[in-house]
């Protein structure tokens, strides 16, 4: 009985130990990106938050609207939006992202009417 129950306790107790020696990595990386800039004529931003492979989650996106700053908590990926900017205005994405198994693209571009000053900014989050 006494074997039984020594036996009985070492298979717990190993059991114990390698589930908890499990790997959690979930493969998951959070990034928080940030890009600012003043527009350098009047023109089109296009600010966009993309899943470019695996997956995806964007917690936030701020950027800066005709009238101000707009926030969204937990958008639907992918998001894009075009917005009318005139010579010095700010043209600005903040966001917090998760990459799961793969990359996910913050950016904006800028085109004005002659596209003489294009302009393209993107940042990944990726694991």
């Amino acid at each position: 009985m006494k074997r039984t129950l020594f036996y009985f306790a070492a298979t717990l107790l190993s059991a114990m130990i390698i589930s908890a020696c499990k790997d959690d990595d979930d493969d998951t990386y959070d990034c928080p990106i940030s890009l600012s800039v003043k527009a350098p004529a009047d023109g089109l931003v296009v600010y966009s938050v993309t899943v470019e492979s695996g997956s995806g989650r964007a917690n936030l996106i701020t950027y800066q609207g005709t009238s101000g700053k707009v926030t969204l908590n937990n958008p639907d990926l992918p998001f894009n939006v075009v917005i009318d900017v005139k010579a010095d205005d700010i043209i600005s994405i903040a966001t917090n992202v998760t990459a799961m198994h793969g990359r996910v693209a913050v950016g904006y571009s800028f085109s004005d009417p002659g596209a003489v000053n294009p302009e393209v900014n993107t940042q990944y989050c990726e694991n």
